[in-house]
């Protein structure tokens, strides 16, 4: 099996996933900005979430691009 990279990986939907202010990115090597949280609760599915985040070296984009819609 070949190893295939990408520019850009977008992946929508809520997952039931709820990571709170849970660290979704390594903050000494992601040059990113700050996500600004709005939900404080955490479940299993956000745990497994953020694992998948951090192996694939992705993060989540809402709260750190435009305040007006950070609500979604």
């Amino acid at each position: 099996m070949h190893s295939v990279e990408y520019d850009t990986v977008y992946m929508c939907g809520d997952l039931n996933a709820r990571i709170g202010n849970k660290q979704d990115c390594i903050s000494l090597v992601d040059k990113i900005k700050t996500r600004k949280v709005l939900d404080k609760i955490t479940n299993k599915h956000g745990d497994a979430l953020l694992e998948f985040l951090l192996e694939n070296k992705l993060c989540i984009l809402n709260g750190r691009l435009n305040e007006k819609h950070d609500n979604y």
